[in-house]
């Protein structure tokens, strides 16, 4: 990860310090790297906190460029998850872009802040993870409902887990799902009465 670590963190500098003429094939290498193969080297890199702040600044930086932006997202998404690192200023970062109406950073960001702790404490949970199935593709946004669902069952509202149920239960009528795949969908259903 060395020479790849030194190549990632010149596109990173040079895309926080300058204004490079293709922003977004510069970024994309990043978005890229962050879902390459994972080894202790990979992991060591992508959770430094200075390399963590250099790609937010960047995503300030590029605020109003939605595609840069949503490639930034997609890699602290990615190194969230792979990294299994939470930290405040990525939280407030996803926060901060959670009312787009940019589809990708829509996707992005949905896939991402459910799973962070300091989202139990955010006042509005509910009503955006309802939001999260309708967001395309929607295969793979019912994939990450149903793991939200999973994860916050012992704590869902009563009053939402009927119509909870009618999603789910509305998105497998709808799909032809394999045999495992609709067994986990009934099994979320199940656990929901």
């Amino acid at each position: 990860m060395t020479n790849k670590g030194e190549e990632l963190l010149h596109i990173a500098e040079l895309l926080e310090n300058s204004n490079p003429e293709e922003p977004l094939v510069l970024i994309k290498k990043i978005e890229k790297a962050s879902r390459g193969e994972f080894g202790n080297e990979p992991i060591k890199f992508f959770s430094n906190p200075i390399f963590i702040q250099k790609l937010l600044n960047i995503g300030e930086k590029y605020v109003s460029e939605k595609a840069v932006l949503a490639q930034v997202i997609a890699a602290l998404g990615m190194i969230s998850e792979r990294c299994e690192i939470k930290p405040q200023n990525m939280y407030e970062f996803f926060l901060s872009n959670i009312s787009s109406t940019d589809k990708k950073i829509k996707k992005q960001v949905a896939y991402a802040i459910p799973f962070f702790p300091q989202f139990d404490g955010y006042e509005n949970k509910w009503e955006f993870i309802l939001t999260i199935p309708k967001i395309t593709p929607t295969k793979d946004s019912m994939r990450v409902f149903r793991w939200i669902i999973e994860r916050n069952l012992d704590v869902i509202p009563e009053n939402l887990k009927g119509r909870i149920s009618g999603i789910l239960d509305d998105f497998i009528q709808r799909r032809d799902l394999d045999i495992d795949m609709h067994k986990r969908y009934t099994d979320v259903i199940e656990r929901l009465t």
